[in-house]
């Protein structure tokens, strides 16, 4: 897999969402047909192709857990996790969140839910909650969590390359690779190198 099929990936994902919004707003996404208010034709239609390009194999349980099962904490009960990926030694890198697509991928109860996942999921170094559209991304730094900008990435901007090169730093298999053979300690680094080296895939 490669940026350019990242590329790809969101090109497509694109018409697909504008057969159903032609032409989105700014801020979240209004999706207005029924069948495309539900959480799995998100994933079905936007996230899991953008996944699969950025090298997952999402039907190896050794790559990819959808449903991953989070024990009970406090007063929570379990619950389960949309998306966990794991690194080659089987332990979970990231860890996805997905909301339908006209919910916010920076709303509070999505962000909430994440933050319980993530104290049971401690070997995770990416945390990310989108709604296909926009692609909230955090990083661990330490003992804390990071978001990667201010804003989250949302990839109906038409910054298609840009958008790519940015995924596939964060999101994509090689990413998670980098990190745990420790040429990177995190993937916010492996980013800044692939600029700072003028390196691109």
């Amino acid at each position: 897999m490669s940026k350019a099929e990242v590329e790809r990936a969101i090109i497509a994902a694109q018409k697909h969402v504008a057969e159903f919004q032609p032409n989105p707003p700014r801020g979240g996404v209004q999706a207005r047909a029924p069948v495309n208010n539900h959480e799995t034709s998100t994933r079905y239609i936007v996230i899991d192709p953008i996944l699969r390009a950025l090298g997952w194999d999402l039907s190896n349980p050794a790559e990819c857990v959808v449903e991953y099962e989070v024990s009970r904490r406090g007063n929570y009960p379990a619950t389960r996790v949309d998306y966990v990926l794991k690194s080659t030694t089987g332990e979970p890198a990231i860890v996805i969140e997905a909301k339908r697509i006209d919910v916010e991928s920076d709303d509070e109860r999505g962000l909430d839910q994440m933050e319980r996942y993530l104290q049971d999921i401690p070997s995770a170094t990416v945390a990310v909650v989108t709604n296909g559209q926009y692609w909230n991304i955090a990083r661990k730094e330490g003992n804390s969590w990071k978001a990667e900008s201010r804003y989250p990435l949302g990839l109906h901007y038409e910054r298609t390359g840009e958008n790519a090169q940015r995924l596939w730093d964060s999101l994509s298999k090689e990413a998670v690779e980098q990190v745990r053979t420790g040429r990177n300690d995190s993937f916010g680094e492996a980013a800044s190198n692939r600029r700072r080296h003028g390196r691109r895939t």
